[in-house]
C-alpha cells in the first residue's frame, strides 16, 4: 500500500512538473519499474524524455530506543536525452544538466513541502540527510541523468502491535 501511494504521489508531481509534463494518454514520461536492471528495456518501450522513474524501494526495520520504525530506501531516476548537439559528448553532457536541473527541482519541491506540511505526500519522516544521488551513464539510447536515494520512516504498528489472531496453536 505504501508503495503504491508513492508511485501515485511522483506521477503525479510527474504530471505537475512543466519539464517532465506525463500524461497517461500523450506524453508516458512517468514509469515505475521493480529492479534497476529493467531500466534499459522499460526506456525502449517508448518513454518521452525527460522522464522520471521509480524503482521499487528497500526497506528494513530500525529500533529508536524501544521505538520500532520501518525505514523505506527510495530510488529515482531523472533522465534526459538531448540530440541536439554537434558531438556525442556534448549530447551526454546537456543530458546530464537537463536531469540534473530536474531532480534538484523535485528535491526543492520536496524541502517546501516538508518545510510547510512536515511531511511530502506519502513519504514521510524524510531526513534531507539521506539524499543521495549519483550519474546513471548511459543507460539507453543516449538517455543520461541522475539515480537519486532517500530515506523515510514511519511507526512499524504492523510489527510492535502482535495479532494472536492470525496465527494457529
Amino acid at each position: 500500500m505504501i508503495l503504491t501511494d508513492k508511485a501515485a504521489y511522483l506521477k503525479s508531481l510527474a504530471e505537475k512538473n512543466k519539464a517532465i509534463a506525463h500524461n497517461d494518454a500523450t506524453h508516458q514520461a512517468f514509469i515505475t519499474i521493480e529492479e534497476e536492471e529493467a531500466l534499459g528495456a522499460a526506456i525502449s518501450k517508448g518513454l518521452h524524455f525527460p522522464c522520471l522513474v521509480m524503482v521499487d524501494a528497500t526497506g528494513r526495520l530500525s529500533d529508536k530506543g524501544g521505538r520500532i520504525r520501518t525505514v523505506w530506501q527510495n530510488s529515482v531516476y531523472f533522465l534526459a536525452r538531448v540530440n541536439t548537439h554537434a558531438t556525442e559528448l556534448q549530447n551526454k553532457q546537456a543530458a546530464y544538466e537537463a536531469a540534473e536541473t530536474i531532480m534538484r527541482e523535485f528535491i526543492s519541491f520536496f524541502y517546501n513541502e516538508i518545510e510547510e506540511e512536515g511531511s511530502c505526500g506519502p513519504f514521510a519522516d524524510i531526513d534531507l540527510n539521506t539524499f543521495r544521488w549519483r550519474k546513471t551513464g548511459k543507460v539507453s539510447d543516449n538517455a543520461y541523468g541522475f539515480a537519486l536515494t532517500f530515506s523515510d520512516e514511519y511507526k512499524a504498528t504492523d510489527i510492535t502491535n502482535f495479532d494472536e489472531s492470525k496465527w494457529n496453536d
